[in-house]
């Protein structure tokens, strides 16, 4: 079944070429153990965050397709900025979880995960493989 974008999400959005997310994905958290402080595992709307940026973006999650590229991007970060980060995490998520795609951001392989799950059912997907 094709993914359904929940009440109030602009049109058009998750975009059409947004592939079902299959596989492992990591996400980077600001509490360990795992929770929704620091907007982890929220969206930007969710966290009234980056208003005058992609309105659709902003309904998703940030991901990375594995643990290198994630930490490949934390290279390009200043150490005060990778100082809220205390945790990466993991989930294997299948189509039924939502739909991704890479985005614009700093790194190259920022994906966006666009899912009508509610917040407290994505925590819970997530495992911690790595403290920073």
């Amino acid at each position: 079944m094709p993914f359904q974008a929940p009440d109030g999400w602009p049109p058009d959005c998750p975009p059409s070429d947004a592939d079902p997310t299959n596989g492992e994905y990591f996400h980077l958290a600001c509490a360990n153990p795992l929770s929704f402080a620091g907007g982890s595992f929220q969206t930007a709307v969710e966290n009234g965050l980056f208003n005058k940026s992609c309105p659709c973006q902003r309904c998703g999650i940030s991901v990375f397709p594995s643990e290198k590229d994630l930490l490949d991007f934390l290279d390009l970060l200043t150490p005060a900025k990778i100082k809220r980060w205390k945790c990466i995490a993991k989930a294997d998520l299948t189509p039924e979880h939502g739909v991704v795609k890479f985005t614009r951001g700093a790194s190259p392989r920022h994906m966006t995960w666009w899912t009508a799950l509610d917040k407290k059912d994505r925590i819970v997907l997530f495992v911690i493989v790595k403290d920073l």
